[in-house]
């Protein structure tokens, strides 16, 4: 009767072993997968600062393109204005010519500027995702440390 309360006393340790060692390797997994997951994030983080930087920088030239379109339309008025009071026709039509030119570039700024809004609004959208899946992915593995921590717990308990 000893030798078989023997065996199975030592079944039952050998089972614990085992049980303790795959937690064991699984908390490691784990905290690889971790490690990883959040270098990707990070990763993936910096990548959009880089394109929002380069989206605003964007930004800052169409604004300086606007300013130069608008500078076109005024010289043009201005032109307009001289040529009118003089009655020089060809200082009418190289007024024109700024003006118009001055409105199809602010046309054109202002589309791309529109586009460029969105393209921020996007990756602000993508920023804020990721930021939550970090968030989410933070929350997990804390509730599966927990758990492995319990059950850690309850095998030193055991033996």
């Amino acid at each position: 009767m000893d030798m078989i309360n023997s065996v199975k006393k030592s079944s039952n340790n050998y089972r614990e072993q085992l049980i303790a060692n795959k937690i064991a390797v699984g908390i490691h997994e784990n905290k690889n997968n971790n490690n990883n997951n959040k270098e990707n994030i990070h990763n993936q983080q910096q990548q959009y600062l880089l394109e929002e930087k380069q989206l605003l920088e964007k930004q800052k030239n169409l604004s300086k393109e606007m300013k130069e379109a608008e500078y076109l339309i005024e010289e043009g008025t201005n032109r307009l204005e001289n040529a009118l009071k003089a009655g020089a026709l060809s200082e009418v039509n190289v007024a024109k010519l700024l003006i118009v030119g001055g409105r199809e570039k602010l046309k054109s700024i202002n589309e791309e500027q529109q586009q460029l809004t969105g393209d921020l609004d996007k990756l602000r959208l993508k920023r804020k995702d990721a930021f939550l899946h970090d968030q989410t992915i933070n929350k997990k593995m804390k509730q599966v440390q927990q758990k492995q921590q319990s059950s850690t717990d309850i095998m030193d308990d055991s033996i």
